[in-house]
C-alpha cells in the first residue's frame, strides 16, 4: 500500500505503578530492569516499509507520524490497548501519556504533565529533547497520586520510564496479521538519557 511519507517513532514502555509495600528499589527491582529483547505487536521498519499489525489499528492512517508501542512487559500488552498511534506532528502536535510531539526542524518531545497520568508533584510543560534519526531518548519521571479518606484507596506511586527513537520517514505501509508480524526488537544500549526522578514520600 503506497502513502504519502511518514514519521515513524518508536517508543518503549517500561512504566509502573506500585503501593507502599514495594517502594523501595530493592523491593521491584525484578519488575524495573529492563529486558535486553522484546517480542513486538505493533510493528516494524525494514527497507523503506512499515509493517504495521492489522488488528492493533484504531483509525485511518490519515496522518504525517505513526508512534509504534512495544511493553517491557508481556503482561502490559495484554491489558493495554494503544499500540499503534497516528496523528500530525507538523502541523499540530501528537500526544501519547504524559509525552507530547511536534516537528519544526526536528521533531522534538514535550512533557505533556497531567494528574492521572504522572500524579503529584505538578510539572511543568516543557521540552525534554529532539529526536535525531536512530539516537534514542530515555525518559525517566515519577510522581504519585493521593485518594481520599472517603474511598479507601491507597496512596499509587507512579514511575514513567520510556525510551523513543526516531526511526525516520517511510514511503509504503504492509498490514500483517498479528501471527505473522511478531518481531524481535533489541533494547538500545546507548540512548541519552533525561532523569527527572525524584524522591517521592
Amino acid at each position: 500500500m503506497k502513502n504519502t511519507p511518514k514519521h515513524i517513532i518508536q517508543i518503549f514502555n517500561k512504566s509502573l505503578s506500585y503501593s507502599k509495600e514495594l517502594k523501595s528499589f530493592e523491593d521491584r527491582k525484578d519488575f524495573s530492569k529492563w529486558k535486553s529483547k522484546i517480542i513486538s505487536k505493533s510493528g516494524y521498519v525494514e527497507n523503506n516499509t512499515a509493517y504495521l499489525s492489522k488488528g492493533k489499528i484504531k483509525a485511518p492512517l490519515n496522518g504525517n507520524t505513526i508512534l509504534l508501542i512495544d511493553y517491557n512487559r508481556l503482561e502490559d500488552y495484554e491489558k493495554e490497548e494503544n499500540h499503534i498511534l497516528n496523528g500530525d506532528i507538523v502541523s499540530s502536535v501528537l500526544s501519547w501519556s504524559i509525552l507530547k510531539f511536534k516537528k519544526k526542524d526536528r521533531i522534538e518531545v514535550f512533557l505533556n504533565w497531567n494528574y492521572w497520568e504522572l500524579g503529584n508533584p505538578k510539572r511543568e510543560q516543557f521540552k525534554l529533547g529532539d529526536l535525531k534519526e536512530n539516537q534514542p531518548l530515555e525518559i525517566k519521571i515519577n510522581g504519585k497520586r493521593d485518594f481520599s479518606f472517603a474511598s479507601r484507596r491507597e496512596r499509587v506511586f507512579l514511575e514513567k520510564n520510556f525510551i523513543i527513537t526516531y526511526l525516520g520517514k517511510v514511503e509504503k505501509i504492509d498490514f500483517l496479521s498479528e501471527d505473522k508480524l511478531k518481531k524481535e526488537k533489541l533494547i538500545p544500549v546507548e540512548r541519552k538519557l533525561v532523569n527527572l526522578l525524584k524522591n517521592i514520600k
